[in-house]
């Protein structure tokens, strides 16, 4: 589903019922990374995942990313859908390749 937040259509997808867990990819990724795991934590959780301004099929305005800009974005998404409280679980890429 995609909701109009701010002029940026985010990209979102919600199941299940119980207490809210927001789970956030990482740099680079997107809301299916989550694919196996949304399934069975959406039997004891309403799960919301997301595709971050400018990654999936969420737009992107300009070259404008900051930690308190995604973060207003979370916090739009879960207005808009009257979400009050979330546990939320995310995780970042670490370059474990990269030779110095």
């Amino acid at each position: 589903m995609k909701i109009n937040l701010d002029g940026v259509n985010l990209n979102y997808e919600l199941s299940g019922a119980g207490p809210c867990l927001v789970l956030i990819h990482g740099f680079t990724d997107n809301l299916s990374m989550w694919f196996n795991q949304v399934p069975q934590l959406s039997k004891q959780f309403q799960v919301v995942t997301y595709d971050l301004r400018g990654h999936g099929q969420t737009e992107t305005t300009g070259n404008e990313f900051s930690v308190d800009l995604l973060t207003k974005d979370l916090y739009e998404l879960l207005k808009t859908l009257n979400i009050e409280t979330v546990c939320i679980l995310g995780y970042s890429h670490v370059d474990c390749c990269r030779q110095t």
